[in-house]
């Protein structure tokens, strides 16, 4: 309403409930009273239909055309007439544009007043539109359908047949008033292919799965001619009616007939051959093609004709290669040869194709399955890789040796030398900070030497049986100072991990060089280091996967693993890994993982290590388990240090290298000994020869001039059978021993040693030989 009807003509409470009711209905609502004058208009409705005083106090002969507002008047009478109305009106708005609306109108009955018409106009414009192109498209279709250029029906789903085209009034002989509504498509069908075709239309209806939708069947026509019909059926959606087109095949299922029965002739020619054969087109299509097992073969058989070689999974440049071949063979009329891989039904296959010009547009191909030839070949090189590789291992195991051995006489006399020094000078020395920063340099090259005899395989271990977790558990303080601070230290030890034969201190050294190199990955980004313990199975197929792994055999195995969260590496660093001295490190010697291959490999062990760059690197250590039963007591730790124990008489000491001559002679007197030295094997033999009767004790160094110490021991042994002998080296106990296997050997020194380990086995040896003595 108006302000002006507002203030005037105040509503009562249920007006006022009305006109709030439809100033808030979310479309175009209006009242009007029983003269068809608009009392009230909504929001919705002056947002479509123009501004409220437009409207308010306004009769439709003052809106709308003469014509126009009697239609409105006499709808306004039927409304309060009947209650209500629903009726159709075309408006134009203030725009120029045409809508159509539909007017829900009511009657408002007031007591003691005149009633009045509610009314909300709904825009039904586009629907309206919709339902006119409807009828224009169904029409369209009406029109394909007749003149599509198949024979094609509209099927019921209890089989009645309820429309035709004009193309099955002439496949079938009969007229379309004759069929629609009236016939069932069975009746088209011959009796042999009816129940078929029945089950196939019971499969399609209940659509529980994914079904072909083309078939082939005979047809019998008004004059019971049988004819080949391909047929193609769908659901139109929404509905339980199917749309069918017959193609009649007749002539073409003639000519399949005599192609097959060439193709049989072909093929009883081609069983003959041991090679597949192919015809493709010079684009690389199937054309035709001959196997005798179809395993053979990188496509299902019965799709392979139409299929492309850009469907077989090539390369792309293997697939130009082919492609270029193809070319070549057409053009040039020469024969072409080209090798591929390829997975087939049968697994992955190498092959060799030969490809000759078959017409004008294709080419046929024999191939030849070549796998068993290529896998000899690979075999073949693998081995001979493996062998290289041993080979270049034991040349720098015998090097890495060799340098350790003359590494330990160096030190033997600086280490001897300062440790003699040491006794001699007093407490209060100024000296004595400076000999034992001498002993401190000298033991830590000592170490050096150790990693290089393990990478070399000849360090000298104490085997025994040891928990690998207890192992880890007392490295833990040692473990987490050595690491960087930005690192964080993980453990995931197994329950009841087996055992393993090994020497603790070698295991300790496996740990602490794995730790280090991944705390140093980690480098000053925040990172954790995991330390894994397990057990598990290990087969030929994944012991490929590991270094060493010819050197070792399927069993179980006991594993430590060493994971980091650093920087990783790729493929060239890893395949360096284990070269000795090689190094990624400013500062790093490129031994660590060198004398960790060794000790491994000295173990009968075997190592794997994944790394990409960026993901961080793991490196997992496999022992053999120990089949033994557990020991009593595990060994693993140094015994106390042993006070300074002297001796007397005479003792040979015999040694090419003077520095370490001289100083074994010292250490020989410091501890109470007369000493008769010798430079080399036969000087050696000559003075035992002499001093016979008064020599308590020979000491001779394994490489000598002349004699080795083997041989010297075998001639001193024919002039006196009862002299203790101790050997000294370079080179570890497990190296040395076995040339003295079945002899009574005294004991071993393994150079450097220091006055402290020259007491302790001359007090041992001679211990000994005074109880045989006295038995």
């Amino acid at each position: 309403m108006s302000k002006n009807n507002r203030s005037t003509k105040p509503f009562s409470e249920s007006d006022v409930l009305l006109q709030a009711f439809l100033d808030h209905f979310p479309g175009a609502a209006f009242v009007r009273d029983s003269h068809s004058k608009y009392l009230h208009v909504n929001r919705y409705f002056t947002d479509a239909f123009g501004p409220e005083e437009k409207w308010v106090g306004k009769t439709p002969d003052l809106l709308f055309p003469d014509d126009y507002a009697r239609g409105m008047i006499e709808d306004d009478k039927k409304t309060l007439a009947d209650g209500c109305n629903i009726y159709e009106k075309k408006l134009q708005l203030h725009n120029g544009r045409e809508f159509t609306f539909e007017i829900h109108s009511f009657r408002i009955d007031r007591e003691g007043r005149e009633p009045m018409i509610g009314g909300i106009a709904v825009d039904i414009t586009d629907w309206h539109n919709s339902k006119e192109a409807l009828r224009e498209s169904e029409e369209r279709y009406r029109v394909v359908f007749q003149n599509t250029g198949t024979a094609t029906a509209i099927v019921n789903n209890d089989l009645t047949i309820l429309l035709v085209n004009r193309g099955f009034e002439r496949l079938s002989g009969y007229s379309a008033d004759e069929i629609c509504g009236k016939m069932k498509w069975t009746e088209f069908v011959a009796p042999a292919d009816l129940k078929k075709m029945l089950k196939h239309h019971t499969e399609n209806g209940s659509r529980e799965r994914s079904l072909p939708n083309e078939y082939e069947f005979q047809m019998i026509d008004r004059n019971n001619n049988l004819k080949d019909v391909h047929l193609n059926v769908d659901l139109i959606p929404g509905t339980t009616t199917s749309i069918c087109s017959f193609l009649d095949i007749t002539e073409l299922k003639n000519t399949q007939q005599k192609l097959h029965q060439s193709v049989r002739n072909m093929e009883s020619l081609l069983r003959t051959m041991p090679d597949m054969m192919f015809v493709f087109t010079r684009d690389g299509a199937y054309v035709d093609f001959w196997v005798e097992d179809d395993s053979a073969l990188a496509l299902p058989s019965d799709t392979i004709i139409g299929s492309n070689l850009s469907e077989l999974g090539f390369e792309q440049e293997k697939l130009q290669e082919v492609l270029n071949c193809l070319k070549m063979a057409l053009e040039t009329g020469e024969v072409q040869s080209v090798e591929y891989e390829l997975d087939v039904g049968s697994g992955h296959g190498f092959f060799e194709a030969r490809l000759a010009p078959y017409d004008r547009e294709s080419v046929i191909a024999v191939v030849r399955d070549i796998t068993a030839r290529r896998n000899a070949e690979n075999e073949r090189f693998e081995l001979q890789a493996r062998i290289q590789h041993t080979q270049k291992l034991e040349s720098l195991g015998v090097l890495a040796g060799g340098i350790a051995h003359d590494f330990n006489n160096i030190l033997m006399a600086i280490l001897g030398n300062a440790d003699l020094a040491l006794m001699a000078i007093p407490e209060t020395s100024p000296a004595k900070g400076s000999l034992n920063n001498i002993v401190n340099a000298a033991t830590t090259a000592a170490d050096l030497a150790r990693q290089m005899l393990a990478y070399s395989g000849r360090s000298d271990f104490e085997i025994l049986p040891l928990d690998l977790n207890r192992i880890v558990i007392e490295l833990t303080h040692l473990l987490e100072v050595s690491i960087s601070k930005k690192a964080v230290l993980k453990f995931r030890l197994a329950d009841k991990l087996p055992q393993i034969m090994a020497d603790a201190a070698q295991i300790r050294q496996i740990l602490m060089n794995l730790i280090t190199n991944a705390s140093e990955s980690i480098a000053s980004v925040s990172g954790v280091i995991s330390i894994t313990t397990g057990a598990l199975y290990c087969d030929s197929a994944y012991l490929q996967t590991t270094e060493l792994s010819s050197e070792i055999c399927e069993d179980m195995y006991v594993y430590v693993e060493v994971s980091d969260t650093g920087c990783g590496m790729d493929r060239s660093i890893k395949t360096q890994l284990f070269e000795p001295f090689f190094t990624t490190k400013q500062a790093g010697r490129g031994l660590g993982l060198s004398s960790v291959l060794g000790i491994i490999r000295s173990h009968k062990g075997a190592i794997k290590v994944y790394s990409e760059p960026g993901e961080g690197t793991t490196v997992k250590v496999l022992f053999p388990v120990y089949p033994g039963p557990d020991p009593d007591n595990l060994h693993s730790g140094e015994g106390a240090t042993e006070e300074m124990w002297t001796g007397k008489g005479t003792v040979l000491f015999a040694d090419d290298e003077d520095t370490v001559l001289a100083v074994g002679r010292n250490m020989l007197e410091h501890l109470g000994f007369e000493v008769i030295s010798a430079e080399d094997g036969l000087q050696a033999v000559d003075l035992f020869r002499k001093n016979a009767e008064d020599i308590v004790l020979v000491v001779l160094d394994l490489t000598m001039p002349h004699l080795s110490g083997d041989e010297v021991y075998r001639e001193i042994r024919r002039i006196r059978t009862d002299i203790p002998d101790i050997i000294s080296s370079g080179f570890s106990r497990k190296d040395v021993m076995h040339r003295f296997a079945g002899k009574k050997l005294a004991g071993f020194l393994q150079k450097p040693y220091r006055l402290q380990d020259i007491s302790t086995v001359i007090k041992d040896v001679l211990t000994v030989t005074d109880d045989s003595s006295s038995e």
